[in-house]
């Protein structure tokens, strides 16, 4: 019986070694996209910069980072490449994402926390904002960080939160972009109020027009109506 005790309890014991150390793996070989830093408070029209860092124990060829953002908040002013990779074939803002692709040099690989590109952005209206690192894991159309292997090795990237202007200015701002947004249906209905009366007017037009009345013809009253 103390035996079978005995090797119960070292199964157990290699389960939970075995279990540990792949999650340590795991854990060792995750990847991160990092905005730096993630939360600031600044005023309308004011410059700031964030920096787009790559964390990684893996050796790693190459990065995309994918960042949306509200344009009517935020405006792109540059994006500046950083030293994180030999190269930086991709940087483009455009329809509210930012795009980068950080390349390594053949035969060179990279790993640690290194900053693949520095964003400087400038607030142009008040607001409530983020800037999001789009990621699905397993996809490969998002962010992404391409291990040796050819392999996604990204498992968690960042969000950097934002308020542009004070509290009042920020109302303000929502409620301009909510009005913005109300404008084409606000010029629909007004076109819509024109046709229908107009086509009222033409329906109230053809009931106050002649109606067909049937007239007798002229007959002498000197002789009987002719007989038919």
């Amino acid at each position: 019986m103390e035996k079978i005790r005995i090797l119960t309890a070292a199964i157990v014991y290699l389960f939970l070694f075995l279990l540990g150390s792949n999650v340590a793996f795991a854990q060792e070989s995750s990847s991160k996209i990092i905005l730096s830093p993630s939360y600031q408070e600044l005023g309308v029209g004011k410059e700031f910069q964030i920096d787009v860092l790559v964390s990684t124990s893996v050796a790693s060829v190459g990065a995309d980072a994918y960042i949306d953002y509200d344009p009517r908040i935020i405006k792109v002013v540059s994006i500046d490449v950083g030293e994180g990779f030999d190269k930086v074939p991709l940087k483009t803002a455009k329809d509210g994402t930012i795009k980068i692709t950080a390349l390594e040099e053949q035969n060179n690989f990279f790993t640690g926390v290194g900053r693949i590109a520095t964003l400087r952005l400038k607030t142009i209206d008040a607001g409530d904002t983020a800037l999001r690192v789009k990621f699905e894991s397993g996809a490969t159309t998002d962010s992404n960080v391409v291990s040796t292997k050819v392999t996604d090795t990204l498992v968690k990237v960042d969000e950097g939160k934002f308020l542009s202007g004070g509290a009042f200015e920020r109302s303000l701002g929502a409620a301009k972009r909510l009005a913005f947004k109300a404008i084409p249906i606000f010029i629909f209905l007004i076109f819509a109020g024109i046709a229908a009366y107009v086509g009222y007017r033409w329906w109230k037009k053809q009931q106050e027009g002649p109606k067909d009345v049937f007239i007798p013809r002229e007959i002498p009253l000197d002789r009987p109506p002719d007989s038919e």
